[in-house]
């Protein structure tokens, strides 16, 4: 995978499905007219449309955007549909698991947190990696 979650500041899962036509022009004009966000500062925005086989990933490093699509082939991405639109932040950790097409137990936060609050809650989830993978390999140690 080329992303490197180590520089992202916080990754974003739009609530609503989105049409797959948009490109990187019309999903970064959700990002700003929508969610009310900086679309060039260091963010991941994750786009699913309504069959959820497919996501759209926008992100802005240095000089200039990627634009991330990834189709399934078989079985589905596992995103709820909210009613509100919106974002809501997932760990890099849930990111992973989202790109395999693996179920985690939902999202952390809805964008309710200014950005000092989502730094904090990225730190407690980057400890409850770090304890979750010291458990496994003291589990595995038995």
């Amino acid at each position: 995978m080329i992303i490197n979650t180590d520089e992202i500041k916080n990754i974003y899962v739009a609530k609503q499905f989105c049409d797959m036509r948009k490109q990187i022009d019309g999903l970064a004009l959700i990002v700003t007219s929508q969610f009310n966000m900086n679309v060039l500062d260091h963010r991941l925005f994750i786009f699913t449309n309504a069959s959820r086989n497919r996501i759209k990933m926008l992100y802005y490093e240095a000089n200039g955007f990627w634009l991330f699509t990834r189709r399934l082939e078989n079985g589905k991405f596992k995103f709820k549909r909210h009613e509100e639109s919106g974002v809501l932040m997932i760990t890099p950790q849930q990111f992973n698991w989202l790109i395999e097409g693996l179920e985690f137990g939902g999202f952390n936060s809805d964008l309710n947190l200014n950005p000092a609050q989502n730094d904090m809650l990225n730190q407690m989830n980057h400890m409850n990696d770090i304890n979750h993978m010291n458990d496994m390999n003291n589990f595995n140690n038995f």
